[in-house]
Order: C-alpha cells, then structure tokens, then sequence
C-alpha cells in the first residue's frame, strides 16, 4: 500500500466516523424534542379536527381538503423581483443554498443548471483572489510592524498570519451576530449560529435574513457574506493544512497495515544495513588491495634500484 492509499484510507475512515459521531450526537440531542413537537401538533390538529366537526358539521375527508387548500393558500412564495432574483443568483454561486428561493419552471431549472456550471468555477477563483488579497495584505502589514515598531527581521510570518485571519473570522462573526440581534430581533446565540452556517456555505434555511430589508439592506448583507465567506475559506484552509502537516490519522492507517509496515520497515533497515556492511568491507579491501599494489609497487622499484646499483658500480670496479 503506497503513501496516497494510506492517507486516502486514512481520511476516509476519519470522515465516515465524523459523520456516524455526529449522527449519534445529534440525534440523542435532538431526537426528545422533535418527538414532543409531532406530539403536540398532532394534539392541536386533532383539536381542530373535532372543533370543526362540532361547531360547522364538517366530516373528517371535507377537513382534510380544507387545511390542505389553507396551506397552499397562505404559503407565501418568492416574487421574483430584482432583490429575489440577487438573492437567488448569490444563493446559488455561494452554494449556501437556503431554499427559500428556488425556480419552479422548467425554463428556470434548466437555466440553473447551466448557471451553476459556469458560475461556480468562476466564483471560486474570485473568493480564491479575494482570499490571497486579504492574506497578502496581512502579510505586509506584519512585517512593517515588525521591522518599524521592534526593528526586527519577522519571523513565523505564515502563522502570525493565520492567527490574525481567524481573530479577523471572529470579528466578523460577532459584528454581524450584533447587527442581527437589532436587525431581525433575534438571540445572540440564533443570531451566531446563523452566521457561521451561511459563512461555512451550508445554508439550513431554517433562519433567512433580509425579508424587511431594502434595496440597498441587501448589497450591504451580500457585500458583507462575500467578505466573510472570503475570510472564512481561509481559514478552514489554514486548520486543514495544518491537520494534513500533522497527520493525525496515521495510527488509524497503522491499524491495518501495522504490522506489515513494521515487518516491511525491519527488512528495510537490514538489508540496508547489511548493504552497508558490504559496501564497507568492500571499500576496506579495495583499500587494502591498493595499499598492497602500492607497497609491491615500491618493493620493486626499491630492488630495481639496488640493481641499477650494483651494475653501475660493478662496471666502475672493472
């Protein structure tokens, strides 16, 4: 199993056992409180029900026909004016996706369709530019601080960085929590909970701003989303860089292939040991045997000599 099969399994059975965790959760969580709201609408209904049988004679087939009437009657729908059609278009290119707005023709779903393909792309590489103009300017800023204000070479700037990035998020975050709890009367913790669900582009639909707002209400919220989306797409990129850097699922992956890696990793190192241990037995007697040419080499020279020599000074003695 090679590196890019470990860290795909790895993450993989990271995501399956957060999304099992956080079904368990949730569930638990919330699982006695949408019992008792089934129980208490089915009461009301009820109570309806037999109001209506009593007081108007109605029989119980006549009363399901009209409450089905009254709910399309009085469920209110987009008008499609500019501000619903913005709203829709930057629903749509975010991918937060609340559901309130949403075309019902077959003209418009098929032009949605063929809107999304091409302007997704296009706005990611916008948030994406948006993004390194944000961190390029953080960057900057860090260091004339460092180098006018502690007359020092900055050092660590990719994480000091990331740490104004997310105390940044965090501005953001409570601002626009403060604005909504004037705006639309909302809790602070409402208010928080729907600000991080539309920068993290996951859009419930459960809370919707801007019905009371105007024109100009509007570009401000959108305007304001778009810096936040920026900011929050960032970030999440700094915290999963740095989880992918520290790789904290390998014990997981080692639970599969443990042993065979140990296995693996112990031949590895004695055949490379033992590959060493040749290499310098083989270095060592390459050595020796030219350390041995060598002293042959001068023994023969030397005896030459005492040739030469004695020749000469036989000659000369003759």
């Amino acid at each position: 199993m090679n590196s890019l099969q470990k860290k795909t399994l790895s993450w993989v059975i990271a995501f399956i056992f957060a999304a099992v965790t956080g079904a368990l959760i949730f569930s638990a969580v919330e699982r006695p409180n949408a019992d008792n709201e089934s129980k208490r609408k089915q009461e009301l209904l009820h109570d309806l029900k037999r109001e209506m049988e009593n007081k108007y004679n109605m029989t119980p087939s006549d009363f399901d026909n009209f409450t089905k009437l009254s709910c399309k009657a009085l469920s209110s729908g987009p008008t499609w004016d500019f501000v619903d059609g913005l709203q829709f278009a930057f629903e749509t290119l975010t991918t937060i996706g609340y559901g309130a707005i949403s075309p019902s023709t077959k003209t418009g779903q098929a032009l949605c369709i063929v809107f999304a393909i091409i302007g997704i792309p296009v706005t990611i590489l916008a948030f994406q530019a948006v993004g390194e103009l944000i961190s390029r300017g953080i960057t900057v800023a860090i260091t004339k601080i460092e180098k006018r204000c502690f007359r020092q070479d900055p050092t660590n700037v990719e994480a000091k960085c990331t740490a104004v990035t997310f105390a940044l998020m965090l501005i953001m975050l409570l601002c626009g929590s403060v604005m909504q709890v004037y705006l639309e009367e909302w809790s602070f913790l409402v208010a928080v909970y729907y600000w991080l669900i539309t920068f993290t582009t996951i859009g419930y639909g459960d809370y919707i701003t801007g019905k009371k707002q105007v024109f100009w209400g509007v570009v401000f919220f959108l305007a304001w989303c778009t810096l936040g989306l920026c900011v929050f797409s960032s970030v999440l990129n700094a915290i999963a860089s740095y989880i992918s850097k520290r790789r904290p699922c390998r014990r997981v992956c080692s639970c599969f292939t443990g042993d065979r890696e140990m296995e693996d990793t112990n031949g590895n190192l004695q055949d490379n040991g033992n590959s060493q241990e040749k290499k310098e037995n083989g270095t060592k007697m390459n050595e020796s045997k030219i350390n041995g040419r060598d002293e042959s080499q001068m023994i023969c020279d030397s005896v030459g000599e005492n040739k030469e020599d004695t020749e000469y000074n036989s000659s000369t003695y003759v």
